[in-house]
């Protein structure tokens, strides 16, 4: 199981008051957490069905760099009323998120190393699947988010470690830690 910071939980759309439940989140994690970039926030806010979304590229939300929150079923659909960043108390506008990327980006560099002992750690238990090498990183408090195409191929992994409250892409670990890889070692795509 995640640990959930005791003030944050799960939405579920329908049973948690939308702007609330986000917001709820949001203060959670904003400055809890060290994530560099929108898509490292997102792997985040996955756990608890939320998402920080700039809208299509042509559309007006994206073009004024304006943000809002959404929550997400449990197929990872945006569902509900968006939230616009800029009416949540704690301002988590794309401006305010801009600073903290850079701000966190040297801090994360500080958590590398043991994020990647814990990993090690896990691979070496030899998993045998992608699934299996999920469910022994989530006893160690850490959530995966593929990345998947529409055809269902992966094409990326990140790990949020919720302990040291850390976002990292496979990538940026190394090589043997992207998805291609773990896959490939791995022997098997599920």
């Amino acid at each position: 199981q995640n640990i959930i910071p005791v003030n944050a939980e799960k939405i579920a759309y329908g049973k948690t008051e939308t702007k609330k439940g986000i917001t709820n989140v949001i203060n959670a994690v904003l400055n809890t957490y060290h994530y560099a970039s929108l898509p490292e926030l997102n792997a985040i806010l996955k756990q608890y069905n939320v998402v920080a979304d700039r809208g299509k590229e042509e559309g007006r939300i994206y073009k004024y760099r304006g943000l809002v929150y959404r929550i997400l079923d449990s197929n990872g659909n945006k569902i509900g009323v968006p939230v616009k960043a800029s009416s949540i108390n704690s301002q988590p506008t794309l401006a305010r998120l801009e600073k903290l990327f850079v701000e966190n980006e040297a801090k994360k560099e500080l958590l590398n190393k043991s994020v990647k002992e814990k990993l090690d750690e896990v691979l070496a238990q030899k998993p045998a699947s992608m699934k299996e090498l999920e469910k022994l990183l989530e006893q160690k408090r850490i959530y995966t988010v593929r990345r998947q195409n529409t055809e269902g191929r992966i094409y990326g992994i990140t790990f949020v470690d919720n302990q040291y409250k850390v976002v990292f892409n496979g990538s940026d670990l190394g090589k043997a830690y992207t998805a291609a890889h773990l896959q490939n070692s791995l022997g098997a795509v599920a």
